[in-house]
């Protein structure tokens, strides 16, 4: 029985098949929804008579035609539309049914015939008998959307199945669970969707690489960069040889900089196709290109550019001593490596402008360790939050305290190239804001801890003349002030569990309620107001209170006992004296992830509880784990190893490892002459103990009003068609959206590169206004200036601060974003800028944590002694440190030692 769909021929089939190279004369270019991006890009190529190799592209339009005739439209259209579209795991499962279709239905008789014949044309030139088949997909409604490395590339075909085999896999690769996801992701909608597939004449490479007409590190448009090996460019892609890396100067074609490296392999094509082949001779240390192949090259890139009107990614290729150009596309991320150098001028030009004649300094805040590189929307709120005005400033307000003018209306705090610093100047205005008090720069300098205290210094050069006669009023407010404090410390866990979480409670079931569909967008905007009042200024400040009271006690403690025993002995008790506490909500969820890993509690159950918070949690625009569930089942796996210790068990190990401290605690400070102070450390530990854990659990709160407030802003988005660009909008924006709809959809553009560049600088604790040249620049030298216990260390050892104590040794394994980590082994130490509680199943194998940012109340810190085991903070960490190498960590002298 015939496969030729009704009322077509062979002349029609002819129709989706479009042959560009070598000796193709191209008189029209097709679009991108006819060919796809990589097809476009071969025909402009052939049209501006380059080196191309020939072939042709199968367009979109034989998809439709293999679909249809097939009758799998309709049944694509129903398995597509029984999941969700953001639901990865679903997507992903009727992927497998779909290509499994697609492998099983036969091509349509015409069609086959004429794939058939081109291949017989492009084969018959001379050049060659085996081809390469790749996908070139794209969206018919979405014809920019990249869809780069998300589909199948087959190579040294050469034969008419088998390439029939594989253009059919290759419009079966665009429901690969991989594609599935990456649309999913970018919210690339199902309808529409089609494939067209590059068939090209395979060259046999003597040597190929990649060439990129500017440089896509330093973003510099006066270089090129020419990777290059030796054979086909398979083994640059996979991994598996490191390329010659050529820096060209653009004008002159000459080298200015060249790394041979020694390649143990190339890909070649052999009797069995192309396979990789061990290197040996001259050839593994040999160069690829003589200085005067880089400038033919380099002089063929200079003219793609040229005609693209944009700077290239080019793939090439050399065969019979001549240049092949085989793709050549935008270089992806080049408008950020070009921004890097023009966004941190411009940081510089900002800081010199606040800080005029005067000298300042702005010190990293805590809040940078879970919020670094905030989009533009987290930080108006979150600004706003730490505020005078705000949930933060409401607090220091309840304890009688008088932030000044411009602390309610400007906070304290200053974002400098994405990181969140705090401003000595304005944070004086924190406490009292008619007291000329500040802070000491000299000593902020020496020791930023100093801003974590209220300032100490009186400025009598801006104290007006009416000073001493308010002396005694502020001397009272003051006396006032610490009386407020100390019947708040006691009253603050009572009223946060007994008020304010029935409150949250309240405003989240009405907030479950409201159908924000139906909303207009200035009602939706109206909401957002309403969620974020109550969630970041009323609700806000009392969520810290208990936590602000646990670490204040805490810190008392530590000073007693560092007074004492000294730093080092002084802050390891503390430490385990502060561990294994009751309450804490971090242990609990890792508790009951460990239950759901046993099959003890549901996936859901742990949803219900947890299913708001998120990794990076602080950035609104970060998916909560009930939206995208698949890093949490990979961690469920993590926890359902045999030879795991229950969380519970270690918790009891760590609440047995204190009570002995606790029961010992008499005899320790007899021995150390501190016996007189047994009852008021005792009274600061009991404090601390019972108030700490809200650290966590006000937090735990606080996210879930978080998530109500993101609701309504992915509605906003969602209602603009903006993926995900509205957390790059101004709060005060969003109200003038649909009437400058065009511009602000360009400054969104803009930000998300700010963004990005501004991940490529390297930020110091500290900023002086002094020194502001080399800001954002990595220092050669090792960072003696870190904070360090008051101890010795060699000079090969890193310097850092202990957080937790003990030592291990493993292997480093340096991790940015805990959902691509992946599998790290066993026995490693963990280097990370810092956690929070989406890196928490990351310390069920860790022998050891090193954090960039961080204090003794730290997430990190809190967890790893619960773990039991080091941790130090060591600034720069994720750049000092190799990935892979051997290292230990001494979490109770707070250095690192390197072991290899």
């Amino acid at each position: 029985m015939s496969n030729q769909p009704q009322n077509s021929n062979v002349g029609n089939a002819r129709s989706c098949i479009r042959p560009f190279g070598l000796g193709v004369k191209v008189s029209q270019i097709p679009g991108l929804t006819e060919v796809g991006g990589k097809g476009t890009n071969l025909f402009k190529l052939t049209a501006a008579e380059f080196p191309v190799p020939g072939g042709y592209v199968i367009d979109t339009g034989a998809y439709r035609r293999f679909i249809t005739a097939g009758g799998l439209v309709g049944r694509i259209g129903e398995l597509a539309a029984q999941v969700d579209e953001n639901d990865v795991e679903g997507l992903g499962r009727i992927a497998g049914s779909i290509r499994e279709m697609f492998a099983n239905t036969p091509m349509p008789d015409d069609l086959a015939a004429a794939i058939k014949e081109a291949y017989g044309r492009v084969v018959s030139a001379g050049m060659g008998d085996r081809i390469a088949v790749r996908s070139s997909a794209t969206a018919e409604d979405l014809p920019e959307a990249s869809f780069a490395g998300q589909q199948d590339t087959y190579l040294n075909i050469g034969g008419e199945e088998s390439l029939l085999r594989a253009v059919k896999s290759c419009w079966g690769s665009l429901w690969t669970d991989r594609a599935v996801a990456y649309r999913a992701k970018h919210n690339v909608p199902v309808e529409g969707l089609a494939m067209a597939v590059v068939v090209q004449l395979m060259v046999k490479a003597e040597a190929s690489g990649v060439m990129f007409t500017a440089n896509p590190v330093t973003g510099s448009a006066d270089e090129i960069v020419i990777n290059a090996t030796w054979g086909l460019g398979e083994a640059i892609v996979g991994g598996h040889v490191t390329p010659d890396m050529i820096v060209v100067d653009k004008s002159t074609g000459k080298v200015k900089e060249i790394t041979v490296s020694e390649k143990t392999v190339m890909t070649a094509e052999t009797e069995h196709g192309t396979e990789e082949v061990e290197l040996t001779g001259d050839r593994r240390n040999a160069r690829v290109l003589d200085d005067a192949a880089v400038a033919e090259l380099a002089e063929i890139g200079r003219r793609i550019e040229a005609h693209y009107g944009s700077s290239q990614d080019i793939e090439w290729a050399v065969a019979g001593g001549r240049f092949a150009m085989l793709q050549a596309r935008p270089i992806q991320g080049l408008e950020v490596a070009q921004d890097v150098e023009i966004g941190r001028k411009e940081e510089i030009a900002r800081l010199e402008a606040i800080a005029g004649d005067h000298h300042r300094v702005w010190v990293i805040y805590n809040l940078d360790e879970t919020m670094a590189h905030p989009t533009p929307m987290t930080w108006d709120l979150m600004k706003h939050f730490m505020s005078g005005d705000g949930g933060f400033g409401q607090m220091y307000r309840d304890f009688g305290y008088q932030p000044s003018e411009v602390v309610c209306k400007e906070g304290f705090l200053e974002l400098i190239c994405g990181h969140v610093y705090a401003d000595p100047k304005r944070n004086a205005g924190l406490f009292w804001s008619q007291v000329p008090m500040e802070y000491n720069i000299e000593q902020v300098l020496e020791d930023p801890a100093t801003m974590e205290q209220a300032p100490n210094k009186l400025n009598m050069e801006e104290a007006d003349p009416a000073f001493f006669l308010r002396l005694p009023g502020w001397i009272w407010a003051m006396i006032r002030c610490g009386r407020r404090m100390k019947k708040a410390r006691r009253q603050a866990r009572i009223r946060f569990e007994n008020e304010w979480v029935p409150r949250l409670e309240e405003f989240l079931a009405q907030a479950a309620k409201t159908d924000l569909a139906k909303m207009t967008p200035a009602q939706l905007i109206e909401e957002l107001d309403r969620r974020r009042q109550f969630v970041l200024t009323e609700f806000g400040g009392e969520s810290l209170k208990p936590g602000f009271f646990g670490g204040m006690a805490q810190g008392t403690m530590q000073a007693l006992l560092t007074q004492l025993m000294g730093q080092v002995k002084g802050d390891d008790l503390t430490r385990t004296l502060t561990m294994g506490l009751e309450g804490d909500v971090t242990i609990e969820q890792n508790i009951v992830l460990y239950r759901v890993a046993r099959g003890q509690m549901t996936l859901k159950q742990f949803m219900d509880r947890f299913g708001h918070r998120a990794s990076g949690e602080m950035e609104l625009a970060e998916p909560r784990w009930r939206e995208q569930t698949d890093y949490i089942e990979q961690m469920v796996q993590t926890f359902s190893s045999p030879t795991l210790k229950s969380p519970e068990e270690r918790h009891r190990e760590q609440s047995e490892a204190r009570a002995k401290a606790e029961e010992a605690l008499p005899e320790t400070l007899t021995h150390w002459g501190g016996a007189s102070l047994y009852e008021k450390i005792v009274d600061e530990m009991k404090t601390a103990q019972e108030l700490l854990p809200y650290r966590e659990t006000g937090k735990f709160h606080l996210m879930r009003g978080y998530e109500a407030i993101r609701a309504v802003l992915l509605e906003l988005d969602r209602r603009w068609e903006l993926d995900g660009g509205v957390f790059f909008l101004h709060l005060d924006e969003l109200s003038k959206f649909e009437s400058d709809r065009s511009a602000l959809a360009e400054q969104i553009r803009k930000r998300k590169v700010r963004w990005q560049s501004a991940k490529k600088l390297t930020m110091p604790e500290v900023i002086d206004s002094h020194d502001l040249e080399e800001l954002g620049l990595m220092k050669a030298s090792l960072p003696a200036e870190a904070p360090i216990a008051a101890s010795t260390a060699s000079a090969s050892e890193l310097k850092g601060k202990p957080i937790a104590s003990g030592m291990a040794t493993g292997t480093a394994r340096i991790v940015f974003d805990p959902k691509t980590a992946g599998n790290l082994g066993d026995s490693y130490i963990l280097v990370c800028p810092s956690t929070d509680p989406g890196w928490t199943p990351l310390f069920v194998n860790a022998r050891g944590l090193i954090v960039e940012r961080g204090g003794i109340l730290s997430h990190g810190a809190i967890v790893a002694r619960d773990f039991g085991i080091p941790a130090v903070v060591c600034e720069n960490a994720t750049k000092l440190l190799r990935d892979g190498g051997r290292i230990t960590v001494d979490g109770t002298r707070g250095v690192i030692i390197p072991q290899d």
